[in-house]
Parts: C-alpha cells; structure tokens; sequence
C-alpha cells in the first residue's frame, strides 16, 4: 500500500489521517480500503461524523476523484455519514461537488479548524 494512515477515534468523531505519495492509475486501488476500514471504524463506533485529513503529494485527477466518490457504496458510505475532508494546498472542491450531488455529505476544507467547526457544528 502506498499510503500510511492512521485512525482515531475522537468521541465525537472519527478522525483518519492519510499521508503517502499519489502515484497515478493507483488512487482507486490505494485509498479504497483505507476508506473501507475507516468506515467500518465509523459503523462499529456509531458515530456519523469523519474528519478526514489528507496529507498525500501529487495531484489527483478528475477521473480519480470520480470514480472514488462514485464507488462510495461499495465500500460502505452511509449518506447519513458527515464527511469534513481536509487537504491542505489542495483545490478538492471537484470532489465535494460529485459528492454532494450523488447524496452524500461531504465539505472540503484547507485547515483542520474549520472542518471540526462544520462537523461538530460549533
């Protein structure tokens, strides 16, 4: 696997830290079973709110983003869930439109702060 990740359960939430190198034609293959486990944290903690902090290099693609998002189903991405996705340099706001428009919950963020005050609604 290319990425290291780490999952914390925060009371509250969940929070997944991913960090690695993106290395192309292997976003789906590497993330989605990160996702998949963290969603089962999620689902075993009862809890629907994960702050998801990325911390990879590289750029991801458009199609990428796509296919993650739209494969969500598949490795267990409850609509209920709040998503607060941090990825700091980062433009993700492509992601968060796919998202929100197939039903999910998700907003993008460049700092932690923010994305905790939306998902906690602080």
């Amino acid at each position: 696997m290319a990425y290291d990740y780490k999952i914390e359960d925060k009371q509250q939430y969940i929070r997944v830290e991913i960090s690695g190198e993106r290395i192309p034609g292997r976003a789906i293959k590497d993330i989605v079973p990160i996702w998949a486990e963290t969603l089962t944290v999620c689902r075993e903690k009862k809890t629907n709110k994960l702050l998801a902090i990325l911390k990879l290099t590289g750029e991801v693609t458009k199609t990428g983003s796509y296919n993650i998002v739209t494969l969500a189903d598949r490795y267990g991405w409850d609509r209920q869930l709040q998503v607060a996705l941090v990825e700091p340099e980062k433009n993700n706001l492509f992601t968060e439109t796919i998202a929100v428009n197939r039903g999910y919950q998700l907003k993008v963020f460049a700092n932690e702060q923010d994305a905790l005050t939306w998902l906690l609604g602080e």
